[in-house]
């Protein structure tokens, strides 16, 4: 298992504060390889970044991979389709379970996400077990995700697409469109538990189950434990929404609002050309497909989250901001493109200072899918696809059209919100299967 890493310096990426420096127009850009632990912050003029990744996972008899990470103080914990793995943050592997044995029942639980409360110390995970059509869930019995877990399910009937979870000060959400398969036109399912009885494993938590209409809302991680839980809904072409949910099982006041924030003036991605095919297999749109809620050092709440759009001949990321006060507001919704490649699968996280990392894949016509991170003056690979690797295999005949996945994550270290943890894909073997994921560490410096 490899590690490695740089320091990435930016210099005079234009005005002053600005967000991003895509592609380094007006700026330049300094990088060393260095060992872990071997970065040194740069001058108080300049923008700085130690950046470290190790190999995870690669294919586990499924494809896509979705692969995301929920960190703690201690472990990671990586979840892809259909198994979890625990790492040290040094990139050692200390356990990995597959859903099948993890969870009861014996089932096909795909769409896996992992979040990490960082108030309560626990980890928690979410699936679709395709088998028994049933949500399930479960939260780690402490802030080991090597020991116990509790384990738990919405009910029967109840598998939804893609779904997420996110910790409150008070409250476990889940949430998915449902049922599985029935895309934006079924609604959202939001399973609101109260958030004791889940961590102390009670076999009957509170829950209140609401259905909202519109469906693909996404669960926004809170960096900041807060009372209310957000989710955001957004596709190019129509408007961006804000849910809200509020009060608790326990007393008995549970309810959602919804708040359009206007549109989505992206133009939705397309099926990117790879060698060998192409990279979508008809599943890639613009949805949101992440979203963190933090409270900056500046006492900003914000929530940042990730879509994919077209940026005239390519796709390209699109980075997302709300923010929340007595009107939450779209406060952008901007491309990021790199010039002479496609990139989707964004996801993005603010660093404690309200500062956006991204983490993406990064391909074209000639180039095999890499995992690549970007921020302000920064757009690096992380990990290069073995040269000459075909979305074919040897026994098919091109062109071939490969599903990649849905989505991929990023967040922050508990202990250190300058330092963002981001997953990542790329290309290691020919065909639909030929995919291993990476974790990679980006440290904001000053």
């Amino acid at each position: 298992m490899s590690v490695w890493g740089w320091v990435v310096r930016a210099l005079g990426c234009g005005r002053a504060g600005a967000r991003w420096c895509v592609g380094l127009v007006g700026c330049s850009l300094a990088v060393m390889l260095v060992a872990p632990g071997g970065a040194q912050a740069a001058a108080a003029t300049t923008l700085s970044y130690s950046i470290s990744s190790f190999t995870a996972h690669g294919y586990d008899n499924v494809s896509p991979g979705e692969p995301t990470v929920a960190v703690g103080r201690t472990y990671i914990v990586e979840t892809i389709n259909p198994s979890f793995t625990v790492y040290t943050k040094s990139g050692s592997m200390t356990s990995h379970q597959e859903f099948s044995s993890f969870f009861p029942g014996n089932g096909f639980c795909i769409d896996p996400r992992g979040v990490y409360g960082k108030a309560v110390n626990r980890y928690a995970i979410v699936c679709s077990d395709l088998t028994n059509s049933v949500t399930r869930f479960a939260v780690s019995k402490t802030g080991n995700p090597n020991g116990g877990w509790y384990l738990f399910n919405a009910g029967p009937n109840t598998s939804v697409d893609q779904p997420s979870i996110e910790f409150t000060s008070n409250k476990l959400i889940v949430v998915g469109s449902g049922p599985f398969g029935c895309g934006s036109g079924c609604g959202t399912a939001i399973w609101t538990f109260q958030l004791s009885d889940v961590l102390s494993g009670s076999a009957t938590p509170r829950m209140k189950y609401i259905n909202v209409p519109r469906g693909q809302y996404r669960a926004a991680n809170q960096l900041t434990s807060t009372s209310p839980g957000y989710l955001v809904q957004g596709f190019p072409g129509n408007d961006v929404y804000l849910g809200t949910v509020t009060g608790t099982p326990a007393a008995g006041n549970v309810a959602f609002t919804e708040t359009d924030l206007g549109p989505d003036t992206q133009a939705a991605p397309h099926e990117p050309s790879i060698p060998g095919g192409n990279l979508g297999a008809g599943d890639l749109d613009g949805r949101v497909l992440n979203a963190n809620y933090e409270v900056t050092a500046f006492h900003s709440a914000i929530i940042e989250f990730g879509q994919m759009a077209t940026c005239g001949s390519l796709d390209c990321n699109v980075d997302g901001r709300i923010t929340l006060g007595t009107t939450p507001t779209l406060s952008y919704l901007e491309t990021r493109p790199t010039a002479g490649f496609d990139q989707t699968y964004a996801a993005v996280v603010p660093d404690g200072n309200g500062r956006p990392v991204m983490t993406y894949t990064r391909s074209s016509p000639t180039q095999s899918p890499q995992a690549a991170v970007m921020s302000t003056g920064l757009n690096k690979v992380v990990r290069g696809a073995t040269p000459g690797v075909s979305a074919c295999l040897s026994t098919q005949t091109p062109p071939c059209d490969i599903r990649w996945g849905d989505y991929l994550s990023a967040t922050q270290d508990p202990g250190n919100a300058q330092r963002l943890w981001l997953s990542g894909l790329y290309k290691t073997a020919d065909g639909g299967d030929g995919w291993t994921t990476v974790i990679t560490s980006v440290t904001v410096l000053r």
